[in-house]
Parts: structure tokens; sequence; C-alpha cells
């Protein structure tokens, strides 16, 4: 089901012209797969694990960001 999620946000970002390069989408795609483990982790209650991975994704796309 978390999949599900996942496809259907790289399909509409390709949908609406945001991913224009065979990187965007691999990191889109492990973008996703770290904030389904973030969830879990969550989920256990590991809130210092959450924000370590939070952080490296959000410093992922700012530098993308940033470079673009």
């Amino acid at each position: 089901m978390s999949m599900i999620g996942g496809l259907k946000s790289i399909s509409d970002t390709l949908d609406k012209g945001y991913l224009l390069r065979i990187e965007d989408l691999i990191f889109a795609d492990a973008f996703s797969n770290l904030i389904d483990q973030a969830d879990y982790l969550f989920e256990q209650s590991y809130i210092l694990a959450v924000g370590v991975i939070a952080r490296a994704v959000l410093e992922e796309k700012l530098r993308n960001a940033c470079e673009t």
C-alpha cells in the first residue's frame, strides 16, 4: 500500500513536468522509501532516528534545488 502512494506521487510529479531528469526520478523514489522508513520508526517511537532521516532527506532536496 505504501508503494502505491509513492508511485502516485511520482506519476503526479511527472504529469506536472516537475521531474525532468532521471536523477530526479531516482531521488523521488529514494525520498519515498526514506519517508516510509521514517513513518515506521515514528510508529515505534524512535523519534531521534526519524529526525535524522528527515534532516537527510531535506538537506538533499535543498541541495538539489539550489543547484537547479
